[in-house]
């Protein structure tokens, strides 16, 4: 409790990180065993054994203990006192924002909700994709990480605003519910475990600036627990309405066209809300990639392959044209455990166990720590301003908190060179204010 209540703890992402690590794991995997014995009135035993994945209960187990032992060591590594003393350091200039001039919050918050509306309504925003000429084919638009990147900016101002209502039912209570709207639409696009992590990161950055939750909110919002429950239902009907329906419509016009028939459709409904009964019965058990490599009995650890072909993915392609000889992630794993041909959830753990064996214990948390530790002396050793900050607490805090157990190396790699770019071009442009200080 002394922690929590300590501001400049707040900013201990290698620690919060690791604690919501273990917190999912096995809070997750507890709901999935209640469900399975009240709901579906079976064992998850019996899921494990006639499921398409290839593990059982005792090496999931093993793999929560994994998970476990790899968060304590990261937690530890957050609290070596020069990580301590930078993250406080940085707090007290990330506390300088809440003094940023209203206008100029608004000013950014419009900029980037056209930028947002402009691309849903062009339907370039599509169902857990970009409907743009050659992405599926995986070439990335040169913009993409950008407009990710502002998206972190987009929702720390969004707090911002949000901070300075004074009454539940004034007018900056209905425009920031406006500014809500798109970046909700974005997220509920990509599934229901970004919307999730959206107001994750929302209340994560309201308590940053020293709010609290009031009672009235705490309230409504378990009030509107049917609503949510209803969306994630919507939200799996949408995900194979493309494809078991037929639908030419893109963006906005397919949502809207899927809404239609998911309304007027009880038969539907029914089928989808049994669906996603069954899908939250198995898809929070997001160890079970690591438990089969568990259970697998032709072993093939990759020793550091994986953190050295990551890193030739995020240079640029002109410079390495043949980056397909390099394989990550799913293509890398399934050449050394042959565990199925599933869509495989990408970790950290789970690289640092099919890199390392027991040892990634250690070494993929000393990795995290080594990342945070460079982003630290980066922001402090330059007088970046309060934009800067946002933006490289913003991609830190989605990787090491939100997406520690569902993010592959390559997405760390490329967070990072992005932040790189933004830091050259700030110091660029404005060299009098990036002075090093000595």
């Amino acid at each position: 409790m002394k922690f929590v209540k300590t501001p400049e703890n707040r900013l201990s992402l290698l620690k919060i990180g690791a604690w919501f690590l273990v917190l999912y794991n096995n809070i997750a995997w507890v709901v999935v065993l209640i469900i399975h014995h009240f709901v579906l009135k079976n064992s998850l035993s019996h899921t494990f054994k006639n499921g398409s994945i290839k593990t059982d209960l005792y090496n999931y187990v093993l793999a929560i203990i994994y998970i476990t032992i790899f968060s304590c060591v990261l937690s530890l590594l957050g609290g070596i006192k020069k990580i301590k003393e930078g993250e406080a350091l940085l707090y007290h200039k990330i506390k300088k924002i809440e003094i940023l001039d209203d206008k100029k919050i608004r000013v950014v918050l419009i900029f980037l909700f056209a930028i947002q509306m402009l691309l849903i309504s062009l339907g370039i925003i599509g169902q857990r994709t970009l409907n743009i000429e050659s992405f599926q084919e995986g070439k990335i638009p040169f913009w993409l990480p950008f407009f990710n990147t502002s998206l972190f900016v987009y929702k720390v101002f969004l707090v911002l605003f949000a901070i300075r209502i004074k009454s539940f039912y004034s007018k900056r209570m209905i425009e920031t519910l406006l500014y809500l709207a798109p970046i909700f639409f974005i997220s509920f696009s990509a599934g229901r475990r970004p919307i999730v992590y959206l107001f994750v990161f929302l209340i994560y950055w309201w308590y940053l600036f020293g709010k609290t939750i009031k009672l009235k909110v705490a309230m409504i919002a378990l009030l509107l627990m049917p609503v949510v429950s209803g969306v994630f239902v919507f939200s799996q009907f949408v995900r194979n309405y493309k494809i078991h329906f037929n639908s030419s419509a893109e963006g906005i016009d397919m949502f809207m066209e899927a809404y239609e028939l998911f309304s007027n459709s009880p038969k539907i409904m029914e089928k989808y809300e049994d669906e996603s009964i069954e899908n939250i019965a198995f898809r929070p058990l997001i160890a079970w990639p690591l438990s089969a490599c568990f259970a697998y009995e032709n072993k093939s650890f990759t020793y550091g392959e994986n953190i050295f072909n990551s890193l030739i993915w995020v240079i640029p392609g002109p410079l390495i044209p043949n980056k397909k000889d390099y394989p990550v992630q799913e293509g890398l794993l399934y050449q050394h455990f042959k565990i199925g041909t599933l869509d495989t959830a990408d970790s950290l753990y789970l690289s640092a166990y099919t890199e390392f064996s027991y040892f990634g214990v250690l070494i993929y948390p000393l990795l995290i720590y080594f990342l945070w530790a460079i982003l630290l002396k980066f922001n402090l050793k330059l007088n970046f301003n309060t934009y800067f900050l946002i933006i490289s607490i913003g991609v830190f805090f989605e990787l090491v908190v939100l997406k520690l157990g569902e993010s592959a190396l390559t997405g760390w790699f490329s967070g990072f060179r992005t932040l790189v770019f933004l830091g050259i071009c700030f110091v660029v442009f404005d060299k009098k204010q990036y002075q090093v200080k000595i």
